[in-house]
C-alpha cells in the first residue's frame, strides 16, 4: 500500500507527539537519584556494571537495575513515577529470574554450583520437568481452528 508524502509527515508527526510525551512523563524518572541530570540513571549504571563483557548476563543486569532504581525512587518519594511500582517489583523479580538464568546458561555454571549448595538437588528431573509444565501450561492452551 503506497503512502503519500502528505500521510507519511502525518504518520510522523504522530509517533514525535507520542514519543514527546513519552520523554516528558519518563523524564524525571531518568534523573532520579541526581535532581536534574537527565543521564543520571544511565551513568549510574554505567559505573555500576564498569568493566563487565557485553553479553546477555550484563544486559539482563541493565533491564534489572533500571527496574531497582525505580522502586528506590519509589521509596525516597513515596509516589510512584511513571509506572505504577507493583510492575515495577514484578518486573525486578522477572529480571531477577532472567539473571539468575543467564548465569546458569553461561560458562559460570561451575560458579553457580559452588554457591547454590544443593544446586544438583534443586534442578528437576526431566519428568519432573515435563510434568509441570505440562500442569502449568494447560490451563493456556488455545483449541486449533475448526474445533
Amino acid at each position: 500500500m503506497p503512502m503519500t508524502n502528505d500521510d507519511f509527515t502525518v504518520a510522523t508527526n504522530l509517533l514525535q507527539m507520542k514519543a514527546d510525551g513519552i520523554l516528558l512523563s519518563k523524564g524525571p524518572d531518568y534523573a532520579s537519584h541526581d535532581g536534574d541530570n537527565r543521564l543520571a540513571n544511565f551513568e549510574l549504571v554505567a559505573q555500576l556494571l564498569k568493566g563487565a563483557p557485553i553479553d546477555a548476563m550484563t544486559t539482563a543486569a541493565v533491564y534489572w537495575l533500571k527496574h531497582v532504581l525505580a522502586i528506590c525512587t519509589y521509596i525516597r518519594n513515596r509516589r510512584p513515577g511513571s509506572e505504577p511500582i507493583l510492575g515495577r517489583f514484578a518486573d525486578e523479580r522477572n529480571y531477577n529470574a532472567l539473571l539468575w538464568a543467564c548465569l546458569l546458561a553461561s560458562a559460570e555454571q561451575d560458579v553457580a554450583r559452588e554457591l547454590t549448595p544443593g544446586y544438583e538437588e534443586c534442578w528437576p528431573s526431566e519428568e519432573d520437568y515435563e510434568r509441570v509444565m505440562a500442569e502449568h501450561l494447560e490451563p493456556y492452551e488455545q483449541p486449533s481452528v475448526g474445533e
